[in-house]
């Protein structure tokens, strides 16, 4: 399944790409395994894989989809590299690593003092065709707010933690008005709440796991998601959330389970 990303303009949109919904994440995977477990998800039907340039596998990413039509790739600025010649030159490293670019985010929203240069330079890179999509990671509403009010071409894309346990529903409503995706990382809250009660009740229900009543939630949220797995069989089963919907009344259960858990950074608050 795929949803149209288009960026937010105040001139007529050119600029739009489907995403597939689901895609893997590969933070925090070792260079020597990257190439293997992007090859396995992409044997078991992935089309989008999201990489970083921070997690230092770009280029073993780059490696597995060589010779593989329609996948969807997404990478990340790192904070060094912020910045108007910075940015355009840390993007053509990614480029050479990973041969192709669709969505290109800002990792973070950090280092106020040169945000509006860095995407300045996001602007060019999509109107100079070096990628088809840009986007954020990690912002807060006041951030995007910053970026409306000046720029060309906003985000279409922020890319936030979100779980049931951490739903931010503000950020989210923002976004979701301002015609900004939200993509979904961590899920599965690192398997930190993977074994609620109320979480696992539903699961029975519905004759899955845990991990797909968390992947399914956020997708009924209309949330692009990219769960991580270094481990053949729950790669293949975060993927199987296509053959059921979680009824209303279990999605309220659900969205009761707010608690403003983030289990790592949450610079969405920073200045």
């Amino acid at each position: 399944m795929e949803r149209e990303l288009s960026h937010p303009k105040k001139t007529t949109n050119k600029y739009s790409i489907k995403i597939p919904v689901l895609g893997l994440g590969v933070w925090g995977v070792p260079k020597n395994k990257t190439e293997k477990i992007v090859t396995t998800a992409i044997n078991q039907g992935y089309k989008h894989i999201d990489t970083a340039q921070i997690y230092g596998n770009e280029r073993e990413v780059g490696k597995a989809i060589r010779e593989k039509d329609g996948i969807f790739i997404t990478t990340k600025l790192w904070e060094s590299n912020f910045g108007y010649e910075k940015t355009i030159k840390a993007c053509e490293e990614s480029l050479s690593k990973l041969n192709k670019i669709d969505l290109f985010l800002m990792h973070s929203p950090h280092g106020p003092e040169i945000r509006k240069e860095t995407w300045e330079a996001m602007q060019y890179l999509l109107k100079n065709k070096y990628v088809k999509a840009i986007g954020v990671s990690n912002f807060g509403i006041h951030h995007i707010k910053e970026i409306l009010l000046w720029a060309d071409i906003g985000p279409c894309m922020n890319q936030i933690e979100l779980s049931p346990f951490l739903q931010r529903r503000g950020l989210s409503n923002f976004c979701k008005e301002e015609g900004i995706v939200t993509t979904a990382y961590s899920p599965l809250t690192h398997g930190i709440r993977i074994h609620d009660e109320r979480l696992m009740e539903i699961g029975k229900i519905y004759r899955k796991s845990a991990a797909q009543i968390l992947i399914k939630w956020s997708l009924q949220k209309d949330n692009v998601v990219i769960p991580k797995s270094t481990n053949k069989e729950r790669i293949k089963e975060n993927i199987e959330v296509f053959d059921f919907t979680i009824e209303q009344n279990h999605m309220e259960i659900l969205d009761a389970l707010e608690e403003g858990f983030a289990t790592c950074w949450d610079p969405t608050i920073d200045p």
